[in-house]
């Protein structure tokens, strides 16, 4: 019982280290503004394909947890719509940044009725800036001074 289970797990850490290995890095912080904006004006036109497809291409998460991820989204979003209404633009709030090494770029997406935060940090290495995390929640509130 022991043995199958090590194997499948040592497959599934071959599958994560390759994923990895196959993201793309960004060079520059005018190439990551460029990608999280075009993320941005995707999610405005509810283009969930191209908007994951676009997030793929820097984000380290597992094919898997990209794509449990965008199913969420499509889903939630949906719902979110009927409660803030059509999203109708989007808007660069603010950076947040440890050192060269972390940025953290924060939008809002401008609904009918409600706006929804947008968060994206990246990670940069040796070799270049790559995606860490995305998220929206309705939570901009924090993000007033």
């Amino acid at each position: 019982m022991k043995k199958p289970f090590l194997i499948l797990c040592l497959a599934f850490n071959l599958f994560l280290v390759k994923h990895a290995q196959s993201v793309e890095y960004l060079k520059s912080t005018d190439a990551i503004k460029t990608h999280s904006e075009d993320v941005m004006k995707y999610f405005v036109q509810q283009d969930y394909t191209n908007m994951f497809k676009l997030l793929r291409k820097y984000w380290v998460l597992s094919e898997h947890e990209i794509d449990d991820f965008e199913t969420k989204t499509i889903k939630q979003f949906g719902m979110a719509i009927v409660r803030f209404g059509n999203a109708i633009g989007y808007k660069f709030i603010k950076d947040k940044k440890i050192s060269d090494v972390v940025l953290n770029k924060n939008y809002i997406l401008q609904c009918e009725y409600y706006y929804i935060r947008a968060s994206f940090i990246y990670y940069k290495n040796n070799e270049g800036w790559r995606l860490v995390s995305f998220s929206w929640d309705d939570k901009a509130d924090e993000m007033l001074e």
